[in-house]
């Protein structure tokens, strides 16, 4: 009756959860059809819309334990030993944001994009050098630290307005170190919100990269210009990548509604069952291990040991 967060499945779950607890409370939200429950965590849970009547009935004690579907509370000792359900506390609703206008936003973006790639195309002659000193390096570095903050600023600020986003340093599909605005709290906003919430950051990328094309215009002397844009360029087609568990990911989730692809492709694939989602998260595991080679070639070469 549940969507698990994880990779194990319910009923794999279900007989760690203890007893069956009378008139308990649990904090719950609905945005886009979607029905979730909420954790002091910080962890969202999505469940079936059919399963929610059930669940309030045995938390206000209006149903008897006893006499309740055995899947429904298999499903509630699952939830109750993941922390989404208070012995004695009340039953709360977090109420959903106001949703958006996407399409300016998408227009815009258009916009900015098309100029990009024309002045692109303008002077990619001038553009396509790499940084293949370690002067160079020494510019591109700092300037990549920076192209990579900004790009979280524009997630936070895009949050800010319904949640309180935080930075922290994680791992990108389980390898890849990688500053990481944490939003998990965009579950409670509108698909639009969200949309833009993973979109903001690309959308930065995109202006600063617009911004050095223009000054490379103005200044075709620069040759670090050109590197900062390859830089640049390297970075949007790794954020919008869905096989990086990053914006692209969740942009492809928000816009197909393939909510928790990744879990149930791993758990496909752990199970070996040959499944189009188990072939997602084979694909995932071999992209991330030549991007991994493939960067640590690109690093050793620009620093003149390979």
């Amino acid at each position: 009756m549940t969507t698990s967060s994880d990779g194990e499945s319910d009923a794999d779950r279900a007989h760690d959860g203890g007893h069956i607890r009378h008139h308990f409370g649990y904090t719950w939200g609905e945005t886009d059809g979607m029905v979730w429950l909420w954790n002091d965590g910080g962890n969202y849970k999505r469940i079936d819309p059919a399963f929610r009547e059930p669940l309030r009935a045995l938390a206000r004690g209006e149903r008897d334990p006893s006499a309740a579907d055995p899947a429904v509370l298999e499903a509630i000792i699952v939830l109750a030993a993941d922390g989404y359900l208070e012995p004695g506390g009340e039953i709360r609703r977090l109420e959903t944001p106001a949703d958006i206008q996407l399409w300016p936003r998408l227009v815009a973006t258009g916009v900015v994009t098309f100029l990009l790639c024309a002045l692109l195309g303008a002077q990619w002659e001038t553009i396509w050098s790499s940084p293949n000193s370690t002067g160079k390096t020494v510019v591109l570095v700092p300037f990549f630290v920076g192209a990579t903050l900004l790009h979280e600023l524009g997630h936070v600020v895009a949050s800010r307005s319904y949640f309180e986003p935080s930075i922290s340093i994680g791992r990108l599909n389980g390898v890849i170190p990688a500053v990481i605005t944490q939003t998990r709290d965009a579950w409670q906003c509108p698909r639009n919100v969200r949309i833009w919430i993973s979109l903001a950051g690309p959308v930065v990328d995109i202006v600063v990269t617009l911004g050095l094309a223009i000054a490379l215009l103005l200044f075709p002397g620069y040759s670090v210009l050109s590197s900062c844009i390859l830089v640049q360029l390297f970075r949007l087609l790794f954020v919008l990548n869905p096989l990086i568990d990053g914006d692209g990911y969740w942009l492809f989730v928000d816009v197909f509604g393939t909510h928790n692809l990744r879990n149930h492709a791993f758990r496909d694939l752990k199970r070996g069952r040959p499944t189009p989602k188990a072939a997602f998260a084979l694909t995932i595991v071999v992209f991330t291990g030549w991007f991994v080679a493939a960067s640590g070639y690109f690093l050793g070469h620009t620093l003149g040991i390979l």
